[in-house]
């Protein structure tokens, strides 16, 4: 029987024969599979368990099976790789991350996500995890920097000022001490009342500059910088936006 599987060709193998000791079917599921040009034997366990670690992503699991094998063979381990071996080698490479590739941003938007819904708890753990895999402790000190003016604005005004602090702090002490301030920060952050009242409220305002047609209106003449006393008093109640805007509130 063949199938495909990760890119690669899996033949289910009812004998094989692994450094003289021949493995029938009743002693173990074999599966022989041809992985970037390499033949590796795997038990099924080994496959099975190696498809649950990775959530069913093909990519994930490709890479993570080529880690652990290396892993496994750099310490001289014979040729047949089984769930234990996985296992372990998965344990020597857990930190391994793509600071290029798709797990950073899949790690940088589940650390926002975290904090946008409230938990701390799932944020410090994000956070962690971008640390221990050597991320650039300044691109999350930005992010908090972003998400305290857009996810918290107004609501808490405080996180902003804090989140600054947090990147200021960063580039001051450096690792390994940066991270007690982002935790901090994250912390705050997510414990934070959220609002994106200023965020949207702008989205809408520069919508109606690009969707003016013909030319901007003019700024009202009481507002112009050279304006005289004379126009500023006659302007006084009058609209700050332009007149054909007045009716426009980009707070609704």
């Amino acid at each position: 029987m063949k199938r495909s599987r990760l890119h690669g060709e899996i033949q289910a193998s009812p004998t094989v024969s692994t450094g003289g000791v021949v493995l029938g079917s009743n002693k173990a599921a074999l599966l022989i599979m041809y992985i970037l040009g390499r033949q590796l034997l795997m038990e099924e366990a080994a496959v099975d368990y190696l498809a649950a670690m990775c959530d069913g992503d093909a990519r994930t699991a490709l890479n993570s099976l080529q880690t652990a094998v290396e892993a496994h063979r750099s310490t001289g381990g014979s040729q047949l790789i089984t769930a234990e071996s996985i296992k372990e080698g998965l344990k020597r490479t857990h930190f391994h991350y793509d600071r290029a590739g798709d797990q950073h941003y899949d790690i940088i938007s589940a650390f926002i996500k975290s904090m946008r819904g409230g938990d701390a708890n799932a944020a410090l753990y994000y956070m962690a995890r971008m640390l221990a895999g050597g991320e650039d402790p300044l691109f999350i000190a930005r992010r908090l920097v972003v998400f305290a003016s857009e996810d918290i604005g107004v609501a808490d005004s405080h996180a902003l000022v804090l989140a600054v602090a947090t990147h200021d702090s960063v580039l001051k002490v450096g690792l390994p001490e940066c991270r007690i301030m982002l935790s901090h920060c994250a912390t705050y952050c997510a414990r934070a009342p959220k609002s994106r009242e200023t965020y949207n409220a702008y989205a809408r305002a520069e919508d109606a500059v690009q969707k003016q047609e013909g030319p901007l209106p003019a700024v009202p003449v009481h507002l112009r910088n050279h304006a005289s006393p004379k126009q500023r008093a006659e302007g006084c109640g009058k609209p700050f936006l332009p007149q054909q805007l007045a009716h426009l509130d980009f707070f609704k």
